[in-house]
């Protein structure tokens, strides 16, 4: 294992680690190979999602307008701009439609808790009039960039980096969300919740409305996704499934609706999954992070198809290499962020 694939593990994934660690010293988990030929399980890869195109980075793992270092996050807009949280690069980089370079719309003045710094930003959103809400992981915290003023102000959690359990603060933050009421959803990884700030800004803490601090009814959430009616997705990284509760705030616990069958290759299981899409149909887009793959469970259903990925660890435009976040748009266009690779790759027609 390599120094920098160590460090990455370390400073996002430890205790998730540890899980793994456990199964697979058990003997429950058989690592999928390496192969373009196996699936896992002893049996031809479907080929037919097709290949991915590189729309931004892919040319290394350092800081150039071209490059990507370790990208975690991903958001398009309506006008088809690409937005990357370009994470060991500690910026937010902003790729115009069909451009080979990107700019920097916030950060990249090194790690630090100053406005205009990060510390391994994981996750972002971009509202209906350009604003960046942003999930600066290792400072605790979320920063919202304000288009019109060009400026970044700390919108839930401390904005000095500290951390803490109570409702002012939050511990490793990753995913986040922001409904069409303004209110942001925050996965609050080390803290096993998902914590709801108020889109009024006069309001400086937030409401846990998927697990607790305390309970064990998730295991390291690094995603959330809210639907129309306001029914909330998690995914739940450590337990190794996709969960949904309620906007019906009577219900206080989650149900299972994607993987929770153990770790696995099998497409009842999922592999750590990160990245979670929820469309119009109620169909479920994960990204399966450590089986390279990127899988659909369509409405209802509690196996799914692959479709982007699962032709093994590669940089191949087939393949996938510890994908985090994903994006889907309304016409169906997968965009991910492949983090190992350094790039965002887009799939075509699902």
């Amino acid at each position: 294992m390599t120094t920098k694939i160590y460090n990455t593990i370390m400073r996002l994934m430890l205790p998730a680690l540890a899980v793994v660690c456990i199964l697979v010293s058990c003997g429950k988990y058989k690592a999928p190979p390496g192969s373009s030929t196996n699936n896992g399980a002893g049996n031809p890869v479907d080929t037919s999602n097709g290949v991915g195109i590189t729309v931004a980075g892919g040319n290394g793992d350092s800081s150039l307008a071209n490059q990507l270092n370790w990208p975690f996050g991903v958001f398009v807009d309506s006008l088809g701009n690409v937005f990357v949280a370009d994470t060991y690069n500690n910026r937010i980089q902003e790729w115009a439609p069909g451009s080979t370079t990107g700019i920097t719309i916030a950060g990249g003045n090194g790690i630090g808790t100053a406005s205009n710094q990060f510390h391994y930003p994981a996750g972002l959103f971009v509202d209906g009039t350009g604003n960046i809400y942003i999930a600066d992981t290792y400072n605790n915290r979320v920063q919202e960039w304000i288009k019109a003023t060009n400026s970044i102000v700390t919108v839930a959690g401390d904005s000095s980096g500290s951390s803490g359990q109570d409702s002012a603060h939050l511990n490793t933050p990753t995913g986040i969300f922001v409904d069409k009421m303004g209110n942001l959803y925050i996965a609050d990884q080390y803290n096993n919740r998902i914590q709801k700030w108020p889109a009024d800004t006069s309001i400086h803490y937030g409401i846990t409305v998927a697990g607790s601090a305390n309970s064990t009814q998730l295991a390291y959430p690094v995603a959330v996704y809210v639907d129309s009616i306001g029914d909330i997705y998690v995914s739940d990284y450590g337990n190794n499934r996709i969960q949904e509760w309620s906007a019906d705030t009577s219900m206080h616990n989650g149900i299972t609706v994607a993987g929770g069958n153990s770790v696995g290759y099998a497409s009842n299981q999922l592999y750590q999954p990160w990245g979670l899409y929820v469309n119009g149909n109620g169909d479920i887009f994960v990204s399966d992070r450590f089986n390279n793959r990127i899988q659909k469970f369509a409405a209802g259903m509690d196996t799914a198809t692959t479709v982007a990925g699962g032709n093994g660890i590669g940089a191949a435009p087939n393949q996938l290499f510890d994908a985090a976040s994903i994006f889907v748009d309304k016409t169906g266009i997968i965009y991910v962020a492949d983090t190992y690779n350094n790039r965002i790759q887009k799939w075509v027609g699902h």
